[in-house]
């Protein structure tokens, strides 16, 4: 992670502590502490259709406009492109 943040412009979260199952006081299981990341949106958000009853919302919206997807699938692209220059070790 601290490479991609080193080398790209990908928001990448700082991590604070992570452990195993074993390592957690809780008994939950395995855990990161890490900071969170401030987002507007999110790509499912942009897709559901909002004509539909708040209760059966969770469909996407079969008329969603090709201007309104080039914003987030922009981010996307640009994302993957970054990740897929980097040169690991």
């Amino acid at each position: 992670m601290r490479y991609v943040a080193a080398n790209t412009s990908i928001p990448v979260p700082q991590i604070y502590h992570y452990g195993t199952a074993a390592e957690n006081p809780t008994g939950v299981g395995p855990f990161i502490i890490m900071n969170y990341i401030e987002h507007h949106q999110n790509m499912s958000r942009v897709l559901l259709d909002l004509k539909r009853p708040i209760d059966n919302r969770l469909v996407l919206d079969p008329d969603v406009r090709a201007e309104k997807l080039e914003f987030p699938y922009g981010q996307m692209a640009n994302i993957l492109l970054q990740l897929s220059s980097l040169k690991f070790p």
